[in-house]
């Protein structure tokens, strides 16, 4: 769940997409140079850039934590996963977002299957 803060921000972001891709379709109807398209086209990719990783980056990883803390407290002590959860807690801090997504998916589909 976003914060309140973390939800005006995103809000904002996609508010100033919104322009961009405002701004681009009326660069095309405008005959603009392709040149000029492109850069647009390369603002609104920083934007989503920013949005990806600021917010859902952040959020992914809180639930992911949340997830690994709750694997780690009903893992008995010999479990089938106690190694990879121990591996899962010390690469923590160092995952990009996709590897923090995958393992975040993969927790909660082994929590439903306990």
């Amino acid at each position: 769940m976003l914060s309140r803060e973390e939800k005006k921000v995103l809000k904002r972001q996609l508010n100033s997409i919104q322009g961009q891709i405002t701004a681009i379709d009326k660069m095309i109807e405008q005959d603009r140079s392709a040149e000029d398209i492109y850069i647009q086209f390369k603002a609104v990719e920083g934007i989503v850039d920013k949005a990806l990783y600021d917010i859902l980056d952040d959020l992914f990883r809180k639930n992911f934590a949340q997830a690994l803390v709750k694997a780690v407290e009903a893992c008995p002590g010999e479990c089938d996963d106690c190694d990879r959860l121990e591996i899962l807690k010390k690469q923590f801090g160092m995952m990009n977002l996709k590897e923090v997504f995958k393992h975040l998916t993969n927790i909660n589909h082994s929590q439903k299957n306990i």
